[in-house]
């Protein structure tokens, strides 16, 4: 007799997995690598991904300024699928369904409500996947979203259980986040602050002191533990210049009023990152207002108040959230990813005491309270409305792209362009070709690797861990290991130097040591390179 309800909430459980799996997959439709090749960042993150599977060092031999974690995801990525764009997608695939998923079944937990649980999925995914946040995968803020999810889940399983598993489960969650980010603390510091000072609140001094100690610890752990595998590698120097001496001086670099200002726009105004934004501060009144004309329970532990604890928390992380996307340095809008979690989680709990009143009961009237419930429900779909108008700004669906995806559907065979066969048929794979841009997917879809370890060239112009700019070390670099090829974008979209300029052009605004580098450069190739072909806006050249 108990068998067939659990039955049927499993049927559900998979229908929903589908369901979400199918919306993931259509939207995926429109990052197919075919119209978007890997964006910088995550051609680096590939690319030292897998020359870390070849047997090089992450920082010593493959250098970029972000935490390990995401360099170990692609490199597991490759591991199973191998260097292809393809691979990437499907990961990012499985991932955002997994991360929709934890959205859709925390939102059940708290609220025991169906539609709810959907209406928020369904916000998660249509602003987070839109294609000026999600800018096509494979970033640190994609990876972010699923444990950013599970540590929301396991704040309410913290505090509905006391168990301290699940704190020390938001430890190991927040370590993975700041894995992936330093300023990625936002979630967990709320998490384990909410968790303290509901323990403390009902003078538990003890619980509440264990249930920190927990969390500190799976914190710390995972911490000293990628600390201590650098240092056996002899590369912890290089982590630590990379991952917080020159990360600061790109936040430096690029934070501004100006930047501020921005991100407070993006909250505010600029949508479907602000519908969603207001969409979640809406919902809290709505829960404010049931819970003010209800009867609250007098314990702080009551069953009734526990979700309120639970909110109380994800607004407490919103703020910190905030902060950590305006000094990130630039206003990219796959940053506004970290906030999304909390903001879905927040926007259900308005949809969830509508839906389920019985939860909490007006000690009034039924015709106030069936106008309230209306009025409120008018004033929510108000938002969704203005919400869902402004996925097409952000262009959540691109119809031409899915359709010529859909009619092709070849969803693993990679399409190489013009240069990218040219790389692979004039140059062997154990010969280096150097792409000077910020192309680091050439070296990556091509499988040839990069004769330096700054497959980002613009950090050369920068202080490195042996000078005052990367020039000498990315010399002798070429001395040793001399490119096949050598490729330079005709105009740089990244203002990166061009080795081809006239000597009064040559480095414009550079510090007198990336200059001079810059002119030891551009001696070097005239003198061991010959100009071979242009192939759209690509200069090669050829080893002599």
């Amino acid at each position: 007799m108990n068998s067939h309800p659990k039955i049927s909430k499993a049927v559900i459980a998979a229908a929903v997995l589908v369901a979400l799996f199918a919306v993931n997959f259509i939207i995926h439709l429109g990052f197919s690598p075919a119209f978007n090749p890997l964006t910088t960042d995550s051609g680096v993150f590939a690319y030292c991904g897998a020359r870390m599977l070849a047997g090089d060092v992450l920082y010593r031999d493959c250098w970029d300024n972000k935490p390990p974690a995401v360099y170990l995801i692609d490199a597991g990525i490759v591991a199973l699928g191998g260097q292809n764009p393809w691979a990437i997608w499907w990961f990012q695939l499985l991932w955002t369904t997994a991360s929709s998923a934890v959205v859709f079944a925390v939102i059940r937990r708290v609220w025991r409500n169906w539609l709810a649980a959907a209406l928020g999925a369904l916000l998660f995914i249509g602003t987070a996947l839109t294609h000026f946040y999600y800018t096509g995968g494979n970033l640190t803020e994609n990876y972010l979203l699923l444990p950013l999810g599970l540590t929301a889940g396991a704040l309410y399983a913290s505090l509905t259980s006391g168990r301290l598993r699940w704190t020390a489960g938001m430890g190991l969650l927040t370590a993975l986040a700041v894995l992936l980010k330093p300023t990625y603390f936002g979630m967990g510091a709320a998490a384990i602050l909410t968790v303290v000072v509901f323990h403390f609140a009902q003078r538990k001094w003890t619980p509440g002191l264990k249930h920190l100690g927990v969390f500190m610890l799976g914190l710390i752990l995972p911490l000293a533990l990628v600390a201590l595998v650098f240092w056996r590698l002899g590369a912890l120097s290089d982590l630590w210049f990379a991952v917080l001496q020159h990360n600061v001086g790109y936040v430096e670099a690029g934070l501004s009023r100006a930047t501020l200002l921005a991100s407070l726009r993006q909250f505010f105004v600029i949508q479907p990152l602000a519908g969603l934004f207001w969409t979640a501060l809406a919902s809290l009144g709505i829960y404010g207002l049931v819970r003010a004309l209800s009867k609250p329970a007098h314990s702080l532990s009551a069953p009734e108040n526990l979700p309120a604890w639970w909110l109380g928390g994800l607004v407490l992380a919103l703020p910190l959230q905030m902060a950590s996307i305006s000094i990130s340095g630039k206003n990219f809008g796959h940053y506004y990813l970290e906030i999304m979690p909390a903001l879905a989680l927040l926007a259900s709990a308005g949809p969830a005491v509508l839906l389920a009143p019985d939860g909490l009961k007006f000690p009034r009237s039924a015709h106030l309270h069936n106008g309230l419930r209306i009025g409120l429900a008018l004033a929510l779909a108000a938002l969704l409305a203005v919400w869902s108008k402004g996925l097409n700004a952000k262009e959540l669906v691109n119809l031409p792209r899915l359709t010529s995806t859909a009619q092709n559907f070849d969803l693993w065979n990679y399409p190489f362009n013009d240069l990218e066969r040219y790389i692979q048929e004039h140059s062997r794979p154990d010969e280096s070709v150097l792409i000077w841009a910020t192309h680091p997917d050439f070296n990556f879809v091509t499988g040839r690797r990069s004769p330096t370890r700054y497959i980002f060239p613009l950090h050369v112009l920068t202080p490195t861990p042996t000078g005052e700019s990367g020039f000498p070390e990315l010399l002798s670099e070429l001395a040793a290991d001399p490119p096949r090829l050598i490729i330079q974008q005709v105009v740089s979209s990244a203002n990166l130097p061009a080795f081809t300029a006239p000597e009064n052009e040559l480095c414009g605004g550079c510090s007198p040591a990336a200059r001079s580098g810059m002119e030891e450069l551009k001696a070097y190739i005239d003198a061991h390179y010959t100009y071979a072909t242009q192939i759209y806006d690509w200069l090669v050249f050829v080893r002599k």
